[in-house]
């Protein structure tokens, strides 16, 4: 038996669609293994911002008093303990917020934002925390400052929240 032109073209045109199908098929194993090894690099470097910072206030004596001492009397706070503070602020908002654009963009599930997020919220007595954030707001991406401001009103504390942004219904 022999097969015309048109028979040997038949089949190969049938191999070449098994062939793509078959890429496709792992194209799409490949990129669900990347997102799953994506999300993980993502929680782990945000565990390990976590730690440094909480690291930061076991190894430092210091910074952890004045951390206590912005809590309740910010204003008693010398220039340097002012500082000391505020970058020490500027790093739990940052984490904050880079696990928050992070979930947005689909890093991170779900249930794992929502455990990052709770756990992100401020004690209501965590004066220089709220001081903090009603004068450095505008640093940060506007969604997240919005997030933000919904949590301090749901948590009864609307002394850090600009005027015009305590209507946060229609955000």
């Amino acid at each position: 038996m022999t097969l015309s032109l048109d028979s040997l073209a038949a089949i190969a045109e049938v191999v070449g669609a098994i062939a793509v199908v078959l890429s496709l098929i792992y194209v799409g194993h490949q990129v669900k293994q990347n997102t799953k090894a994506l999300r993980t690099q993502v929680h782990e470097t945000l565990v390990g911002h976590v730690f440094a910072a909480e690291g930061t206030l076991l190894a430092n004596a210091d910074l952890a008093r004045i951390i206590i001492k912005s809590s309740s009397v910010s204003e008693s706070l010398t220039p340097d303990e002012r500082l000391r503070a505020d970058k020490y602020f500027t790093f739990e908002f940052v984490n904050w917020e880079s696990a928050y654009l992070h979930y947005k963009q689909g890093f991170i599930e779900e249930q794992v934002w929502r455990r990052w997020d709770i756990s992100s919220y401020p004690d209501k007595e965590e004066q220089g925390y709220f001081e903090f954030w009603a004068k450095h707001r505008d640093w940060y991406d506007s969604s997240f400052a919005n997030h933000v401001d919904r949590v301090f009103i749901n948590i009864g504390y609307t002394e850090a929240i600009p005027e015009g942004s305590r209507n946060l219904e229609n955000r």
